[in-house]
């Protein structure tokens, strides 16, 4: 059964205000079977409205609820029917429990009623300014809603007192009117759209009145205070029926006669096939009377898109679905949607991301974005594709939250690349297909009861389990939270565990059969357990090695890095092995968390040297190639002695942080990568590069021995 809230917001006159508070002492008598005598409001009508309109006296099965001025609690009062009135306008309400002394009113309520409120009940019957609410939740909607919107009338009694021995004789009391109801008939008189037309609100506005509402939700405001705009939303959406109108009630709180008359009124119907605005001439409302706001019709056609200029006026217009009558290529001129738009027929949507510079960012994400060279073009909303409609990516990111797919509809790209934060879902019975020229991403694949057909690629994280070779689940490296660690030769710090064939990340250190810094007495890498995101973190220091009485003396940075340390170079240098086999993955970014404390410069070239602030350094890379990196070579790492990425033959895909600044504690980021020439699903057999260090020009032997960098929970971005 649905729930209607109804909220009541109220000011208190001046001189109430005193009483307006909970009691300061328990009360000692209470009233048993209490009967007030109730007159109905003129125009004559109860708590809930029937069918044919205002005009309806009391009935079997009305209740009212008696509120108390001075504390919180409320008492359903139930019609006694024995006590009616001929004319119906007069009855007794019956408490049926024990009512304590003191002062209350009356208010409509209705059959299944409760009471919730966590503030002192005040109500106003002239201009003072204190306000609170109370709410109460109606459970029986047969009396309270009619297809949508509330049709329950706002009635309030003066205030009484309740005393020992009271009866219907000593309280008698008539309510008032403190609303007038707005009656909407929404007609859809054709629907030429193919599918559906729902709607999903009504809107009434007026430039110089000050008001708002929605859904059941009813406020009441004194002081002279008008309209500006009051709202339906409908949140089941319901089908419009063609040629019967469906009608929309508004109760607007008043407490006696609101005059709209000096300006138009302006009613918005916002459905699944776009917003149709009406305009009517203003009028003077009565409290307790119905205000039927007639010839509301539609006609639904579709919204036919066959350019981007058509396409940028439905979506200014907030329509959907829309129809493709021919292929629609967006460039960076296009207005993209931020509501869920549909869209159908049997064409392309291409999406052109070259020229748009979308920033990333989310609620609560203050960190370092490191942006790729690719256009990039963000939709924070769902877009679903159906009767065919296909979607291309083109020249660079489509970030896109949500996507559905029908059947039929095929996902390319053109250069482009999709990235889908939140769920992909094909309809259930539906086909569709991911072309060989895209590689998408999810977080959530859904495709219970369709078919998936992937000739290109696709990652994602959790739902459902395809068995395809192009579809790859949870493509994380392993010991990338940094939380594992052991010892390996001459005690030095390594990342994994012991044994293991998953050890892919590899330190300056040493590791299970290799030497390094750690036979010099020195881990310039090591687990660290309290400057921590979670679990434990990479520490990385620069340190100057002074071994075996100085024979030894090197500037070494500390360091991290997808690879293997394969042995010693000469006395003071090192080899390594950068890289390990991609396995498929084909990364947007890497994300994580780093904390930067850097020194000033004193080592240039192996050399006791001031410079300037150091940098530290984190990148990453797919590479056709593993790189055999000697220490004493810096022509050997990735990019030559410039570590220029961008130039080197062998890189396909690059990405890169380099900061001299002081973060201050950890600060999230996100590396998007560079896919040189748009090139988004390279040949042949990949390599995995990622490589951070406390100095940047560590490989000269250049950096500060006060410069500390912490690295923790790194992932890649699909």
């Amino acid at each position: 059964m649905k729930t209607t809230k109804y909220l009541l917001s109220a000011l208190c006159l001046a001189a109430l205000a005193a009483g307006c508070t909970k009691d300061s002492a328990m009360r000692t008598s209470s009233v048993e079977g209490l009967r007030i005598s109730v007159t109905a409001a003129a125009p004559s009508t109860r708590t809930a409205l029937h069918e044919d309109g205002l005009t309806v006296l009391w009935e079997e099965g009305d209740q009212l609820l008696l509120i108390s001025n001075t504390s919180e609690n409320t008492y359903p009062l139930t019609l006694d029917k024995a006590s009616l009135s001929e004319d119906s306008r007069q009855a007794d309400f019956v408490a049926s429990q024990a009512i304590p002394e003191g002062e209350y009113y009356l208010a409509s309520s209705n059959v299944s009623t409760s009471f919730a409120s966590s503030r002192t009940i005040m109500f106003n019957y002239g201009d003072k300014v204190d306000r609170s609410d109370f709410e109460i939740t109606v459970t029986d909607p047969t009396k309270n809603t009619h297809e949508g919107g509330l049709k329950t009338m706002a009635l309030l009694s003066d205030k009484f007192t309740v005393s020992e021995g009271a009866t219907s004789q000593d309280i008698s009391v008539s309510l008032k009117h403190y609303s007038t109801l707005l009656e909407f008939p929404i007609l859809l008189t054709s629907n030429t759209t193919g599918t559906d037309v729902t709607l999903n609100s009504v809107t009434i506005s007026s430039s110089d009145h000050v008001f708002n509402s929605a859904l059941a939700v009813v406020s009441l405001y004194g002081g002279g205070i008008k309209i500006q705009d009051l709202s339906v939303i409908l949140s089941d959406a319901p089908v419009l029926p063609v040629g019967e109108p469906y009608k929309v009630y508004m109760a607007a709180l008043t407490s006696g006669r609101l005059d709209l008359g000096s300006s138009e009124l302006t009613i918005t119907v916002s459905t699944s096939a776009g917003d149709y605005t009406f305009t009517k001439p203003g009028k003077a409302l009565e409290a307790g009377y119905r205000y039927t706001l007639g010839d509301l019709n539609i006609d639904a056609r579709p919204n036919l898109i066959t350019n981007e200029a058509e396409w940028n006026q439905a979506i200014a217009e907030g329509k959907t679905p829309l129809t493709l009558g021919a292929d629609v290529e967006l460039t960076a001129s296009a207005t993209l949607p931020t509501y869920d738009v549909t869209v159908t027929g049997d064409y392309t949507l291409t999406i052109n991301a070259d020229g748009r510079t979308a920033p990333l960012s989310w609620d609560g994400w203050n960190g370092k974005f490191v942006a790729s060279d690719h256009g990039r073009t963000k939709i924070d909303s769902k877009l679903t594709l159906t009767g065919g409609a296909d979607l291309a990516v083109k020249n660079g990111y489509l970030y896109l939250k949500e996507l559905e797919v029908g059947d039929g509809s095929e996902l390319s790209g053109v250069g482009g690349r999709l990235v889908i934060s939140y769920a992909l879902t094909v309809t259930s019975g539906a086909s569709a297909t991911i072309a060989s020229s895209l590689v998408a991403s999810c977080d959530i694949l859904n495709e219970d009861g369709a078919t998936l057909t992937v000739d290109g690629k696709l990652f994602y994280d959790a739902g459902n389990s395809p068995s395809s070779p192009n579809i790859m689940y949870d493509s994380q490296l392993p010991y990338s939270n940094f939380d594992n660690w052991f010892k390996g030769m001459n005690d030095a710090d390594v990342i994994g565990e012991s044994g293991s064939s998953n050890n892919v990340w590899d330190t300056g250190n040493g590791n299970e059969s290799k030497i390094g810094t750690a036979m010099t007495g020195y881990n310039p890498t090591t687990p660290e357990t309290t400057t921590v995101v979670a679990g434990k973190a990479c520490k990385m220091f620069s340190v100057y090695i002074n071994y075996l009485g100085g024979f030894v003396k090197k500037f070494a940075a500390g360091n991290v890095y997808l690879g293997e340390l394969t042995g010693l170079s000469g006395l003071s240098g090192a080899k390594m092995t950068f890289g390990i086999p991609s396995e498929g993955r084909l990364p947007v970014a890497v994300t994580g968390y780093y904390n930067y404390q850097p020194g000033t410069i004193d080592y240039i070239d192996n050399e006791k040297k001031t410079g300037g602030t150091d940098s530290m350094d984190l990148y990453i890379a797919l590479a056709t190639k593993q790189y055999s990196v000697d220490t004493n070579n810096d022509t050997s790492y990735p990019g030559g002695s410039a570590s220029d990425l961008a130039n080197d033959p062998n890189i396909v895909a690059y990405g890169r942080l380099t900061s001299s600044e002081t973060t201050g504690g950890y600060s999230p980021f996100y590396i998007e990568l560079t896919y040189k020439d748009n090139n988004f699903i390279p040949s042949g057999d990949l390599y995995l590069l990622i490589t951070a260090t406390s100095s940047k020009g560590g490989a000269q032997f250049t950096g500060s021995t006060k410069s500390v960098l912490y690295l923790d929970e790194l992932s890649l971005e699909f």
